[in-house]
Formats: C-alpha cells, structure tokens, sequence
C-alpha cells in the first residue's frame, strides 16, 4: 500500500463492531449492521495510482464469526442490504453480494456476482460466475463459470425462510443490550482487577478483557509477578479493598502462585486463570492454582483462553447479584448465545435434513 493512502473505515453509529473484529481501509458500513467475533474486513490494497476501490456493506447486514472480506488491490466488493455472511466465510473481491443474501459457514466467493435472494449453502465455491437472483447453491457445489451457475435451482421457500430467519435472529442480536453501546464503564472506578505475572499471558488474557469491555465494566489491567516482584503484589492485594475493587482475576503459568498470593493478602474474591505453558500444557499452571490449602480459597477457571473468559463471566455473575442491570445484560447474553446456536442448528439442518 502507498505511503499517501490514508484511506480509513466509515461505520455507521448503529453498526456493532465486536473488539475483536478487525476492520482496515477504504470500507463503508451500513446501519445495523452486526460484525462478529475475529471477523476481519479489508479494503487496504491500493492499484498503480496508490487508489482504494471502496468496500460497501450495506444496511442490515450479519458478518458472523472468522468471516474474511477483502479485496485485491483496484477492486470493488459489495454486500447487499440484509444479507448474511455465515461463520467462517470468505468473501473476496473484484466481488458483489445481492440484496437478503445468505453465504454459508465455510463457503468462498470469488470473483463473482451472487443474484439478490440467493442462498449459498456451506463450503460451497462460487468463483468467476454472475448467479441469477434467487437460486440455490448446495453444499459443497462448485460454481467455475456462468454455466454452471445458469444450472442451479430456483431457491425453495424453505431456503427463503431460512435466510429470514438468520436475518432475524441478527437483529436480536443487535437489539439486546449485551450488544449496545453504554457508558457504564465511564467515569467509575475499577471494581475488577486483571492482574497478569507476565506481558505474554496477555493473549489469553484478551479473552477476559474483551468480555469486561462488552459488559462495560470499569476494570483495570495489570502486570505483577508473585515471585519477581513480590513487594508490589503484596502491596496491591493488601490494598485492594480500600481502592474499591470487588473483584480480582489473576492469570499465570507454571508455579502460578499469583492467585494464591493475591487471596492469601485480601477478603475479597480472587479468580485464578493457569496459563498454558510449553512445558506441561498448562496441567502445572492449573494444579498450582487449584490447590490452595483449605481457608484460602481461589475460585479456578479452566486452562487458558477459555479459563480466561469464564474468568470474567464469573466476575460478572458476582456483581449482579448486587446489579440488576448487570444481571439483565447477563441474560441477555446468555440468550446471544443460544441464537447462535439456534441459528447453527437451523444451517445444519437445512443441509442435512433434521
């Protein structure tokens, strides 16, 4: 890319953008539109007058999780109103998605035009063709030419009503307020503490920073070791009630004993994350934080991002047992949870019939 583009996204206020989604160049996002976890979006390639084509996604679009947009350098890529873009898709341009769409999990489109109504079913291949509009791309089909694609059904109102519904769960997801912007976090002190023995737990640890972000808990983030800086652990768990922290996480690998040290100097609850380790896997992490002599209790998570994650979703349970609202956004995320799994379901089977 050239030294002088400095092309940058433009996203509508309505839009959710997940924190981990990762989104660069000349791109422009509609109005509701819902963009999942790790999902990356890119229109950064510039032609040999250092131009960006623009990327357009439309109004009421749904880009789930891992889904890959991009563009080669001087092409354009659409997507149309009210599409979807399921798990782990790959939409690469010169390329143009019709309007109320839907591109299955796994499935690749590739240079071509995808007609508006049209359902591509998963890990299906769509390269250098122009669908007509409502057809019916199979699982695992693949479309190398317009002649294949003139061969497709037209699409069953079974397939229409999938499409549907995927659209509608995509708005659930957007309206509830898991998914809402809020300033919740604004202007508080932290009530939880995401404390770390090392910079590189930090990749696991993303996990329960990005879940504190979504829920807009005021937390701060941390780098103490139990063990290289003794003296500054010690002060800070000691110190921790009087600050007004509720809650503290603390992640390590191998001995692990920060956790342990933490609940050893303050009342408060102390959730331990074992860090994987190139050693044992993390087994040596997870044992050190587990077995904590009777008296000192550490609530233990699993290996991990996971652990990580489960990390902060516990925090979270804690505190809204004092927060209603704390707690309706829990359900509410929980409830998230169950319509993508819902909406999995219903891909599944529509491709091998339930």
């Amino acid at each position: 890319m050239g030294e002088n583009n400095t092309y940058k996204p433009v996203i509508s206020k309505s839009a959710y953008i997940h924190p981990s989604a990762v989104i660069i160049g000349n791109v422009e996002i509609g109005a509701n539109v819902f963009v999942g976890p790790n999902a990356v979006i890119r229109s950064d390639e510039a032609d040999h007058n250092n131009h960006v084509a623009p990327m357009i996604i439309e109004d009421d679009v749904n880009i789930q999780d891992n889904v890959v947009i991009h563009a080669l350098a001087g092409s354009t890529l659409k997507i149309g109103k009210g599409s979807s873009v399921s798990h782990s898709a790959i939409v690469h341009g010169p390329c143009e998605i019709g309007k109320e769409c839907f591109i299955g999990f796994g499935s690749v489109v590739f240079k071509a035009s995808v007609g508006d109504g049209t359902v591509v079913m998963h890990k299906a291949l769509v390269e250098n063709a122009v669908i007509p509009e409502k057809r019916s791309v199979p699982s695992g089909t693949i479309i190398k030419n317009d002649e294949d694609a003139l061969m497709l059904e037209p699409v069953t109102e079974d397939l229409s009503a999938f499409a549907g519904r995927v659209r509608q769960n995509n708005l659930n997801l957007l309206n509830s307020s898991i998914y809402k912007k809020t300033n919740y976090k604004m202007n508080r002190a932290p009530k939880i503490a995401v404390v770390m023995g090392s910079k590189s737990d930090m990749d696991a640890m993303k996990e329960c920073i990005n879940v504190l972000d979504d829920f807009g808990i005021p937390h701060e983030v941390r780098i103490i070791s139990a063990h290289r800086t003794p003296e500054r652990a010690h002060a800070f768990a000691r110190e921790a009630t009087d600050r007004g922290l509720q809650i503290v996480i603390a992640a390590a690998g191998k001995s692990a004993h920060l956790a342990g040290v933490m609940a050893s100097m303050t009342t408060i609850p102390v959730i331990g994350v074992p860090m994987q380790t190139s050693d044992l896997g993390g087994l040596d992490s997870l044992f050190s934080v587990v077995q904590m002599p009777g008296g000192v209790p550490v609530a233990t998570t699993a290996i991990g991002r996971a652990g990580a994650k489960n990390a902060a979703l516990l925090a979270i349970s804690i505190l809204s047992l004092n927060d209603n609202s704390l707690n309706e956004r829990l359900k509410e995320y929980r409830r998230a949870m169950q319509h993508a799994v819902e909406m999995m379901d219903d891909e599944v089977c529509v491709a091998i019939p339930c």
